[in-house]
C-alpha cells in the first residue's frame, strides 16, 4: 500500500482511464462494448437463435472494439465496473461475468446469447451454449436474497417453456447472497418437479477479509477518531481503504474493529481489535 497506488487510483483523467482500460484482459469485442455502452459503435449485430430479445457472440472472434474513440463519460463507465469495481449493480455484475466467461478455462464455450434488456425483472440475463450443445441459464443481481430468489425460479421455468428449451444448469450470479438461499432444493412448480442442476456465482473480492458486515469499524487519523463505518458497506480491505484514503483526513492510520456491533443486542464492554496500521500521504507532491 503506498502514495503511489492511491494516486492511480485517484487519477480519473481521460489519459489515465484510457491508459487503464487499454491494459484490460481480454480486450472488449466490438459487439460486447456496443451493448455495455447502450449503442456505441455497434454496427451490425447477430440476433440470438434462441431469443428475439437476445443477441449472439461468438467468444472467440477478433472482432475487438476501437476504444480510441470513448468519450470521457464512457471511459468512466467502463473504469468503475471492470477496474475499480465501484459499480455493483445488475448490469456490472452481467457485464464482469461475462469477461470472467471469455477466460474461463474449465468452460468449453460455444455460443453466448447476452440479453439486451437491462430490466431489473429480468429472469434470463445469458445464456451460453457449451461445445457439447449444453445451455446454462444466468441470471444476474446485486444481491440475492430468498424472495427474489422464489420469483426467479417460476420465471426461469416459463423462460424455460416459451423458447422451449430445458437448460442443463441454471446460475444465479450476485454481487452480495444471504446464505440461507434454498438453492439445493428440488425446483417445484405448482405440482411439477423439475430436476435442473443449480449453482450460486458470488463475486469475491477477498475471502479473508479482517472484518465482517456486523463489524463496526473505526478509523482513527493521528490518534484522533476520523469516521465510524459498517462493516457491510465494503467487500473487501481495499474497497475499505480506499474510501477512507478519500474521506479521511490522512496521515497516521490506525482501523480498528468492534466485533458484532451491529448484532449484538447489548455489549457493555466491546472488544476493539486493530486490523490495519499505515501511513496515507494526501498531499500533492
Amino acid at each position: 500500500m503506498n502514495y503511489q497506488y492511491y494516486k492511480t487510483l485517484m487519477d480519473k483523467s481521460e489519459e489515465n482511464l484510457f491508459f487503464l482500460i487499454e491494459k484490460i484482459v481480454p480486450a472488449p469485442l466490438k459487439e460486447e462494448l456496443g451493448l455495455f455502452l447502450e449503442g456505441f459503435n455497434l454496427g451490425k449485430i447477430k440476433k440470438s437463435s434462441l431469443e428475439e430479445n437476445f443477441i449472439q457472440i461468438n467468444p472467440l472472434n477478433k472482432n475487438y472494439a476501437d476504444l480510441s474513440k470513448l468519450n470521457s463519460q464512457q471511459l468512466k463507465e467502463i473504469y468503475e465496473t471492470f477496474i475499480s469495481r465501484e459499480k455493483n449493480d445488475k448490469k456490472a455484475v452481467k457485464w464482469r461475468l461475462l469477461r470472467y466467461l471469455r477466460i474461463q478455462k474449465d468452460i468449453q464455450l460455444e455460443t453466448l446469447h447476452i440479453n439486451v434488456d437491462m430490466n431489473e425483472d429480468n429472469a434470463v440475463d445469458i445464456i451460453f451454449e457449451t461445445k457439447n450443445h449444453k445451455y446454462y441459464f444466468i441470471n444476474c443481481s446485486y444481491i440475492l436474497e430468498k424472495e427474489y430468489y422464489y420469483n426467479l425460479i417460476e420465471k426461469l421455468i416459463a423462460f424455460s417453456k416459451k423458447i422451449n428449451l430445458k437448460p442443463e444448469k441454471i446460475v444465479f450470479s450476485a454481487h452480495k447472497t444471504y446464505r440461507d438461499i434454498p438453492y439445493k432444493e428440488d425446483i417445484q412448480v405448482g405440482n411439477i418437479k423439475y430436476e435442473i442442476e443449480k449453482e450460486i456465482w458470488v463475486e469475491w473480492t477477498e475471502l479473508e477479509k479482517p472484518f465482517n458486515g456486523e463489524d463496526l469499524l473505526l478509523i482513527l487519523s493521528n490518534n484522533e477518531k476520523d469516521l465510524e463505518l459498517a462493516g457491510f458497506n465494503f467487500t473487501s480491505i481495499q474497497t475499505l481503504l480506499d474510501y477512507v484514503y478519500r474521506y479521511s483526513k490522512g496521515g497516521q492510520i490506525a482501523i480498528y474493529k468492534q466485533p458484532g456491533f451491529f448484532s449484538a443486542k447489548s455489549n457493555e464492554n466491546p472488544q476493539i481489535e486493530l486490523i490495519w496500521k499505515g501511513i496515507m500521504l494526501k498531499n500533492k507532491i
